[in-house]
């Protein structure tokens, strides 16, 4: 046998131990449960993100409107120089 086999084999249920735990709930580890206190941050950290995405959305908008229009330039030929009269 090689390691990879005994240390298989050292985690295997015996017959035993699958007979009195027949609904398998026993068998695995619970899941710990989160506290009240980490919820709340999760809860907190959404709405402070989501509001800052706003701000930075409605900062942008105001931006983009608050910016002078361009002047109107005159009407500029580039060929004027190759032009011959």
């Amino acid at each position: 046998m090689t390691r990879y086999d005994i240390r298989l084999r050292r985690k295997a249920l015996s017959r035993g131990q699958i007979e009195r735990h027949m609904d398998f709930k026993g068998l695995y580890p619970k899941t710990p449960k989160e506290d009240k206190l980490g919820r709340w941050f999760r809860i907190i950290a959404i709405v402070l993100a989501a509001l800052a995405i706003g701000a930075m959305m409605y900062a942008g908008i105001k931006r983009i409107q608050e910016r002078p229009a361009p002047e109107p330039q005159d009407e500029v030929d580039i060929f004027d120089e190759f032009k011959t009269e």
